[in-house]
């Protein structure tokens, strides 16, 4: 038998509580766990959180720079052909084992997922153990890890409202997607765009591709800087996060430009509440935590769907967004100078439609995402210590 309950005793109660967070991958994954993390504790001051991780020198440090060290676990893509598969099927059945291990050793209470190849191992160890399991779906559809998980979690959790609605069964909780405090913090415009140097007549674009770059939107940026632009594409100021590893490309491409607009290069940014607050509109792919950081500010959005992104979740997360108003969707074969100038015209050449915008992304953002989440898991939490006094003594 795996895992023994127990009768409810007072000591498993007053016992400090500790939840285990799997996420990783990619920026999207990390900082909702990240942000998920913070809610926790504010929610139950004395929680403990311990993170599991891939291996990928990325995933660590985003963990390393939010202060933790997460548990190094082998998850991999199962990739094509026998090959591929088997090495995926192998880092999976190994980051189970490896997971289950660190579960018991810590003494882990409660297990929640939150995407990437290693929440799925960390998540079926946590049930194998007996620990009540919370899955959160990031994306317009579930992932087949989280739609096979669906029916053996105690909580399933989604940013977007049909994101399960081809599991027949799953009663999910739209919690909205996790974001920090930190990127939520209000910051006045006039502040930011003096911390970057930018003209408060101008209107301002925030173009952003994600956690780690995207180099066709760099690509696409820099031709629409040599087109030249025209209309209200030629007034614009532009804030361009271009990824730590693409800098170096960017500023070798812009030699020899004379970009028409003030133009600020910035490879990573901590603060991000800054080019929040700074822009007025945001070009960026359609990752659903750049989306829902967006809602969060109010920013109209040209979102570029990734086309190669599982399920094609992307193009349906940046369809949802559209539907609402709040986004307008450029297809990447369509990611040239003109398609680019045509969109950022659509928007910041008519401050009526900006204004519809602002207020659908609005209307969408969840900024309580983090906090909602948090009580989920502590409500599943505290279910489990009621029935049982050491949820995690198996063998």
């Amino acid at each position: 038998m795996i895992g023994s309950t127990l009768s409810h005793s007072p000591q498993a109660e007053s016992a400090p509580m500790r939840v285990a967070l799997a996420a990783g991958g990619t920026g999207g994954h990390v900082m909702p766990a990240v942000a998920l993390a913070e809610a926790l504790r504010e929610e139950a001051p004395g929680i403990e959180v311990l993170f599991f991780s891939g291996r990928r020198e990325q995933e660590v440090a985003w963990y390393r720079q939010a202060g933790a060290d997460p548990v190094q676990l082998p998850a991999a893509p199962i990739g094509r052909g026998a090959a591929g598969k088997l090495r995926g099927l192998w880092g999976a059945w190994n980051s189970y084992w490896k997971a289950r291990k660190a579960l018991r050793r810590w003494g882990a209470q409660c297990v929640v997922g939150l995407g990437g190849y290693v929440s799925g191992p960390c998540v079926l160890a946590g049930k194998q153990l007996g620990l009540p399991t919370v899955i959160h779906e990031q994306n317009a559809i579930a992932g087949k890890a989280n739609r096979w998980l669906a029916r053996r979690v105690a909580v399933v959790a989604t940013t977007f409202p049909q994101a399960f609605s081809s599991v027949h069964g799953v009663q999910a909780v739209e919690t909205g997607n996790p974001i920090r405090e930190r990127v939520l913090a209000k910051v006045p415009k006039k502040e930011a765009l003096a911390h970057f140097r930018l003209d408060s007549q101008r209107l301002t674009l925030l173009a952003s591709g994600g956690s780690q770059g995207a180099q066709r939107l760099n690509e696409a940026l820099i031709r629409f800087l040599a087109y030249p632009p025209r209309g209200a594409a030629s007034r614009v100021q532009i804030i361009w996060l271009a990824g730590t590893r693409n800098r170096d490309w960017v500023e070798r491409q812009l030699q020899g430009i004379d970009a028409p607009s003030p133009l600020r290069l910035v490879p990573f940014l901590e603060e991000m509440s800054l080019a929040y607050a700074a822009a007025d509109a945001i070009l960026c792919r359609a990752g659903s935590a750049s989306l829902a950081e967006a809602a969060a500010w109010g920013l109209p959005m040209i979102a570029v769907p990734f086309p190669w992104a599982a399920d094609d979740h992307q193009r349906l997360n940046a369809e949802f967004f559209a539907k609402a108003g709040a986004c307008v969707v450029l297809e990447e074969r369509d990611l040239d100078a003109r398609g680019l100038s045509a969109a950022i015209e659509l928007i910041l050449g008519d401050e009526e439609r900006r204004r519809r915008m602002s207020q659908a992304a609005l209307g969408l953002a969840r900024p309580d995402a983090a906090r909602n989440l948090a009580r989920l898991t502590l409500e599943a939490l505290r279910k489990a210590r009621i029935h049982s006094a050491r949820p995690c003594n198996s063998t």
